[in-house]
């Protein structure tokens, strides 16, 4: 009889166990990720033990030893469920989908790997997602689909294709391409109407990808239609942020282009900016006043119709031949066309690589990374900031296994630390739960 297990997990909100399908113990071999325990060749997360019959090897059961809360005022990490994939190239990811979060190789048939939240599981799919090592390409949510369009392919030529993906029957359908661009994508959302995409223009050349100005465009997914962003008063910096806030679109700092293709910054930053209103297709220059300096790969993200900035670099380098990173930041509100400060007590020590915004708890996280390793997941650090009494606090991530890529995604009700646990010689896609 072949051994079987039933994989069990815990939700966190209430506290209830609950098992997914039985799955053969030769689909899941050992050896197993950090934070799992190999059991008659099966990997167990920790907190569960497994129970064989009599004969010791034939079934495997397993048994929940502890809860998930230790006690009302404790919060730690969790294993969640992880998922082989086989003949993985790389990871891209993650794109966040409401109630799931997917992640696909664009070198291997746009094979992709989808963990859902509530159930805790994964599914895979094959053919599906971005193909043909795109990059730069727009994805976005609008909230019951994904809008998936340009980039550049591996072949360095310009990609002018695009799709649209829905979850709830798994099926991607073709999208007008006329009056569409030809873009490398750098920023892009959703206003509620339409899809908002910025970055720099490609043009075809020799069967090559040049790259030209800053330009941008907006869909439609009910008309299927394109049209183009105004230029007039647009910002032409490049590196810069494409935060989308309801029907508008704030373009701020970086450096500007100077024609030349491939053109990288590196002199005339600035830390002016504009917003681009979708409703009417203008543009309003930013406030500089109490604004941060000029800086290019900084952390920028909405946060309650408001964008958040934090963190990035001129290009500049330390004694060491180290590139400098800047350790502030601010908000910008768009109704007020104003700049606030933001704290630097208590702040990220280290390099901010990564962000998002809780709405549910109100706070910021920001995601760091650390050369040498310390307490916890050695090379991952993560602090909150609650912009409501500009504080920031550390987040404990003692008990969180280091995995070989590590994102931050916010559920709604807990953050899940999700990515690669394991490359080869087959890849591991899994991560870890944190109830705060």
């Amino acid at each position: 009889m072949k051994s079987t297990h039933c994989l069990c997990f815990t939700v966190l909100a209430f506290g209830v166990g609950a098992c997914v399908q039985p799955v053969p113990i030769e689909d899941m071999p050992c050896p197993c990720a950090d934070g799992y325990t190999c059991c008659d060749n099966q990997c167990l997360p920790a907190g569960q033990v497994c129970q064989l019959d009599a004969g010791g090897t034939s079934d495997v059961a397993i048994e929940e030893t502890s809860p998930v809360r230790t006690d009302a005022g404790q919060s730690k990490w969790q294993p969640i469920a992880s998922v082989s994939v086989n003949n993985w190239t790389a990871a891209s990811g993650p794109f966040l989908m409401g109630d799931r979060v997917a992640f696909w190789d664009a070198y291997n048939n746009g094979r992709a790997a989808t963990y859902r939240f509530a159930q805790n599981d994964w599914l895979e799919q094959e053919g599906h997602w971005p193909t043909d090592n795109i990059i730069e390409a727009g994805l976005v949510w609008t909230g019951s689909q994904v809008v998936y369009w340009g980039g550049v392919m591996e072949a360095s030529t310009c990609n002018s294709l695009g799709g649209l993906y829905s979850p709830a029957t798994d099926t991607w359908s073709a999208i007008n391409t006329t009056g569409a661009p030809l873009l490398a994508v750098v920023g892009g959302g959703y206003t509620g109407k339409e899809v908002v995409l910025r970055g720099d223009s490609c043009l075809p050349k020799l069967g090559m990808a040049d790259r030209g100005p800053v330009i941008g465009a907006l869909y439609n997914p009910a008309t299927d239609t394109w049209r183009n962003m105004s230029i007039v008063n647009a910002p032409t910096a490049e590196n810069g942020t494409n935060v989308v806030l309801g029907e508008r679109m704030v373009c701020w700092s970086g450096a500007p282009y100077d024609g030349a293709p491939g053109y990288t910054p590196t002199s005339g930053w600035t830390n002016s900016g504009a917003v681009y209103n979708a409703a009417d297709d203008t543009w309003t220059a930013m406030s500089t006043a109490n604004a941060p300096g000029p800086r290019a790969g900084m952390l920028a993200l909405a946060m309650r119709g408001k964008m958040f900035v934090w963190g990035g670099t001129d290009g500049t380098t330390n004694s060491l031949g180290e590139q400098s990173y800047f350790r502030d930041g601010g908000i910008f509100d768009p109704e007020t066309n104003t700049w606030t400060a933001i704290s630097k007590d208590g702040s990220p020590t280290v390099t901010a690589d990564n962000g998002l915004w809780a709405e549910e708890q109100g706070l910021v996280y920001v995601q760091g990374s650390i050369s040498t390793p310390g307490v916890g997941s050695p090379g991952v650090a993560l602090w909150t900031y609650d912009p409501s009494a500009d504080r920031w606090a550390s987040v404990d991530v003692t008990g969180l296994p280091e995995m070989l890529s590590t994102y931050f995604v916010w559920t709604g009700l807990d953050l899940l630390a999700i990515g690669m646990l394991a490359a080869e010689p087959t890849t591991i896609m899994g991560g870890f739960r944190y109830t705060p």
